[in-house]
């Protein structure tokens, strides 16, 4: 098997500019794509194909890339297509047939930097999970500018920025409590819960996780025999990462010379246009209307 990998929505150093940016989304993607190496020659004149049809659409290197995608075609769903898009669209999914296996990883940027705050969390009446969660959660919908700055910034006032935080939205939410009675209650939790979170160490991006994904995929499809390309990025993070779960037969190449990194480009391009577009319709329609409870059964008891 040949497969490939590309990724979308890329912060290389996540710090309070990258997530308070105009275009900022909270989203990782990665993707890999791949086939069995006897379809190689079939799969690659069919994309080598479409690539020729859209000679107008490759950029100054002369790359069909996922940025000639625009977030605008999908405001409205498929409704803001017209016939030339469709087609377009039509055609590049075909593409990607019953020959062609394709895999996925989405990961939220502010749960990777809430992950290493509680990386040493350790309450046994507080379920860990369901408070990252709601902190996830919070964060993301309110954008509280203090809070974030406190992660990147002063890291020393964060806890109290956060509290500050959840205290204020407790109060302004009293003016819906119809409404908002479940967030206020997750809210007071997460005031009790959040004392013992340790200050932040490391905010560098890691991998692991889409290929931890991608390794069990193989082991579920019983795939031993295989070769993974991943897109050059330079200084081999991304590499790195998939040969330290476990992934033999991984190299960095330039994605000029094969169809198959291109296509996982297009691959995770298209996914990233379609999820930004129901993000901002989400946004634009709801706003955080209840919580978990972040205690365990047992505590509750008491």
């Amino acid at each position: 098997y040949l497969f490939f990998y590309d990724e979308t929505e890329h912060s290389r150093e996540i710090n309070y500019k990258t997530i308070n940016s105009n275009n900022y989304y909270d989203n990782f993607i990665t993707g890999i794509i791949g086939w069995k190496e006897t379809d190689n020659e079939e799969i690659e004149k069919k994309y080598l194909g479409f690539e020729k049809e859209y000679e107008n659409r490759k950029n100054s290197d002369g790359e069909l890339k996922s940025q000639t995608m625009n977030n605008s075609d999908f405001k409205y769903g498929f409704a803001s297509l017209n016939k030339n898009k469709i087609d377009f669209y039509e055609k590049l999914i075909s593409l990607y047939d019953e020959k062609v296996i394709n895999y996925f990883s989405i990961s939220s940027k502010m749960e990777f930097v809430i992950s290493q705050l509680l990386e040493n969390y350790n309450r046994p009446e507080v379920n860990t999970n369901l408070m990252k969660y709601s902190l996830i959660k919070a964060i993301n919908m309110y954008k509280p500018e203090k809070v974030i700055s406190a992660i990147y910034n002063s890291p020393e006032t964060f806890l109290s920025e956060l509290r500050l935080f959840l205290q204020d939205r407790i109060i302004k939410n009293q003016s819906n409590i119809d409404l908002k009675s479940r967030e206020n209650s997750s809210y007071e939790e997460l005031l009790y819960a959040i004392d013992g979170i340790d200050q932040l160490k490391s905010l560098d991006w890691t991998y692991f996780t889409s290929f931890e994904g991608f390794k069990k995929l193989l082991d579920e499809m019983g795939i031993n025999d295989y070769n993974l390309k991943i897109d050059q990025e330079g200084k081999s993070m991304t590499l790195n990462s998939a040969k330290f779960v476990g992934l033999k037969n991984a190299t960095e190449e330039d994605s000029k010379k094969y169809v198959g990194i291109r296509m996982a480009d297009m691959f995770v391009g298209i996914l990233s246009k379609f999820m930004k577009s129901f993000h901002r319709e989400i946004c634009l329609n709801m706003r955080l209307a209840g919580g978990l409870s972040i205690f365990s059964k047992i505590s509750r008891k008491y």
